[in-house]
């Protein structure tokens, strides 16, 4: 390296990284914490409940003795949440903290693994990649909420690095452990995984490689089948059943309006790049930015996030975005001349810049989360809500209730009582019905993918609630009466054996 180079080094690199990722996951989870809980997002509370079922025996269920249904689609996550549950000292009203710190480890990991496949594309001028670190601002966010993004980013990138070394073993256990945190990581590991295969499928390891993978994805497909009896995760169904595709991609398009003609941009200066240089960096840039753009079209073909964007990416382009800064740094290491390399990294920083900028006011990262230091947030305030209702709801039932609700995580995991799931995540026969826009009696839609389904007649049809957050169809108010307890407001069915009516 010449003298007088101003890279940073590669561990330096990976540190600095590190900080500004856990920086900013620990500022932006204030949002959650009070002197009271320390929360995350209701739905990986559906996960968690699912894990403390797990670890107490019960199987991955979203409460012991609930129906067989897979409401969650992360279960290496949910195993990594109920080995938190078997941790010394844990509290309920801590998960978040937990979750936390178990992102803030795998932010690290993610940040010293992208260093290290950079390492050995052969990759040096650190100061060029580590202004590329801002385009994952949406990872903090993420782990902040407690989702399983960044341990799929982390697997993405080490899939990458494998690839790129031709270690088909070592691709295939990530690609399997990928799968087991979400099943859509085989849209992110596609393009690598052909690019190793066309580079070592007369390798003697590949066939054994093959075996692996395949065994992986069987594993978790047989384990699925024997506990719940289905294939696919009932939050999938929930989104792709009864949803047109020309309407479901319409409305990813919207979500993903400002992020496509960046993506557009990055595909063509990758492919002009390889036409130009035609090295085996120049390729890795165009395959990065590829695979990025499979990820967008993938979040636009499901609809996008009910999340939305978050400092300009959703909940599922986010993981890709450590694989396209590898991608454009390789491609900037392909630039001989510096002052054009200059010029073009100030370039992608503009462009990477767009969706972030476009971002509604009020769904922006560096809104108020990040920039003011009085936060009263608006999640703080609806998460102790859903929890105080929780606690309300354990209060004044008996084991065996169940409470009809439209947030199916939160409540039911502070409860330790049954429920409902309104939305359907939980319940197969409201994943199963068609799309149709806002239903007559409208107690929980949304306009948002997983939130656009509901029947609340049918609800109460079929399972008959003890308890419900909210108002009873119409035909059936006659059955329940409404009360309230420390504060909070709910309806209990008349003559219901699962209330403590001596509270009541």
């Amino acid at each position: 390296m010449p003298r007088g180079s101003r890279s940073l080094g590669p561990r330096r690199a990976a540190i600095v990284a590190a900080v500004i990722w856990c920086a900013l996951a620990a500022r932006l989870v204030r949002a959650f914490v009070s002197a009271e809980a320390w929360g995350v997002s209701d739905d990986i509370y559906i996960s968690a409940a699912a894990a403390r079922s797990l670890f107490e025996g019960y199987g991955p269920a979203w409460y012991p003795g609930a129906p067989a249904v897979e409401g969650f689609s992360n279960p290496l996550w949910v195993g990594v949440l109920a080995g938190l549950h078997a941790l010394p000292g844990f509290h309920e009203d801590a998960l978040g903290g937990w979750v936390l710190g178990v992102n803030l480890l795998l932010l690290v990991a993610l940040a010293f693994a992208c260093v290290r496949a950079l390492r050995a594309i052969g990759f040096e001028r650190w100061g060029d990649w580590l202004w590329l670190v801002p385009t994952a601002v949406a990872l903090p966010y993420f782990a902040a909420e407690g989702f399983e993004v960044v341990m799929i980013a982390l697997l993405g990138v080490l899939a990458l690095d494998a690839a790129w070394r031709r270690k088909p073993i070592r691709f295939a256990l990530w690609v399997g452990l990928g799968f087991w945190t979400r099943m859509d990581f085989l849209v992110l590991a596609a393009l690598p995984g052909v690019g190793l295969a066309l580079q070592c499928w007369r390798d003697r390891r590949f066939p054994k490689a093959l075996a692996l993978g395949a065994a992986m994805v069987a594993a978790l497909l047989w384990a699925r089948w024997s506990f719940f009896g289905e294939w696919l995760p009932n939050p999938a169904v929930l989104k792709m059943t009864g949803w047109p595709l020309t309407d479901r991609v319409a409305r990813g398009l919207s979500q993903n309006a400002w992020a496509w003609p960046s993506t557009a941009v990055l595909l063509l200066g990758s492919g002009v790049l390889y036409e130009r240089v035609r090295s085996r960096a120049a390729l890795l840039c165009a395959g990065c930015v590829a695979t990025f753009a499979v990820g967008l079209a993938y979040s636009t073909w499901v609809g996008g996030d009910f999340l939305l964007r978050r400092g300009g990416w959703d909940r599922f382009t986010a993981p890709y975005l450590p694989l396209l800064s590898i991608g454009l740094a390789t491609g900037l290491g392909a630039i001989g001349a510096p002052a054009v390399r200059k010029a073009v990294l100030a370039a992608l920083i503009g462009v990477l810049m767009i969706p972030v900028l476009a971002t509604q006011a009020d769904r922006k990262t560096l809104d108020r989360r990040l920039v003011n230091l009085h936060i009263d947030a608006e999640p703080q305030r609806w998460a102790l809500g859903l929890r105080g209702l929780g606690k309300a709801y354990e209060a004044v039932s008996l084991p065996g209730a169940r409470m009809a609700v439209c947030a199916a995580g939160s409540v039911i995991y502070f409860s330790h009582r049954g429920g409902v799931d309104l939305l359907g995540k939980v319940d197969p026969a409201i994943a199963a019905l068609p799309v149709t826009g806002p239903p007559t009696e409208e107690r929980c839609w949304r306009d948002w993918p997983g939130h656009n389904k509901e029947d609340i007649g049918l609800s109460f049809e079929l399972h008959s609630p003890d308890f419900s957050a909210v108002p009873p169809p119409q035909a059936l108010r006659d059955q329940y009466r409404p009360v309230r307890y420390d504060g909070h407001e709910f309806w209990v069915r008349r003559g219901t054996p699962y209330a403590r009516w001596d509270r009541l």
